[in-house]
């Protein structure tokens, strides 16, 4: 569990938005970074079409298959 407030902040900033604004959103895996730490990337939609922004990340995962490389790190714990 993290207790520092602002590493969870952090943590939250890019996130939070779309849940207030009551907007789907889903995150999606890139990659790895030259450091082999995670990459991922948010897509946002319009309120109730939900249906776009899962189309958008199946779509994104079924041509690059991302979501089939394994992390280096599959221990690391935040």
């Amino acid at each position: 569990a993290l207790t520092d407030p602002i590493a969870t902040y952090m943590m939250d900033i890019c996130t939070v938005p779309a849940n207030i604004a009551g907007l789907p959103a889903i995150s999606v895996p890139c990659g790895f970074d030259k450091n082999k730490m995670p990459i991922g990337m948010q897509i946002i939609g319009n309120s109730f079409e939900d249906y776009k922004v899962f189309n958008a990340a199946y779509q994104y995962e079924k041509q690059t298959k991302k979501s089939d490389e394994i992390s280096p790190y599959p221990e690391v714990k935040i």
